[in-house]
Order: C-alpha cells, then sequence, then structure tokens
C-alpha cells in the first residue's frame, strides 16, 4: 500500500551489482518478466500509479489531505484497518 507520491526503484545495476537475494525471481512472480526487467535493468524510478497497475500493489492512496482514523496519515489509518481486521480473525488461522 502506498501514497500515490511515492515511487522505488531498484539501483544494483548502477553500482555493478547483481540482485542476489531473489529480487529477480520474486519479480517475476509479481508482474510479467518484461515488467520485472525494466525495473531491475533500467533503474528507473517506478511511480505507485504504474506499481498498483502492475499488480505490486493491493491498495494505492489517493488523498492524502484527508484522514478519518486514529492518526494524521491516512496511509497508516488505512494499515491499522487492515491490522485490525487481521487481528479479528481466528488467531490459529493467520
Amino acid at each position: 500500500m502506498l501514497d500515490v507520491t511515492t515511487s522505488f526503484q531498484d539501483t544494483h545495476v548502477n553500482f555493478g551489482l547483481a540482485p542476489c537475494w531473489g529480487l529477480l525471481q520474486q519479480l517475476n512472480r509479481w508482474i510479467r518478466p518484461g515488467h520485472a526487467r525494466l525495473v531491475l535493468l533500467m533503474a528507473h524510478p517506478v511511480n505507485a500509479h504504474v506499481a498498483y497497475q502492475w499488480g505490486l500493489l493491493d491498495d494505492l492512496i489517493n488523498d492524502l489531505a484527508s484522514s478519518e482514523g486514529v492518526c494524521c496519515n491516512p496511509v497508516l489509518d488505512r494499515a491499522i484497518k487492515m491490522a485490525n481486521a487481521i487481528a479479528a480473525n481466528d488467531s490459529l488461522m493467520v
């Protein structure tokens, strides 16, 4: 879950490093292999909208100005709601 202003990137190639902790294999499982190669080989930032379209995100928070929960950060509010919903389930199953 990210807000719309967030972006991320993998910079292994900028430093001549191989992503040896399984990043390539994981990205290939989460998104299309072509998109995974773009992320890993180009080292360009991926914004939140693209990450959401590619399936890297489950939730995208559009309005950071409004918060109805226990804190003033909508992303944290949404995370707390998700955690509470999970915690309300049978503890042996989650």
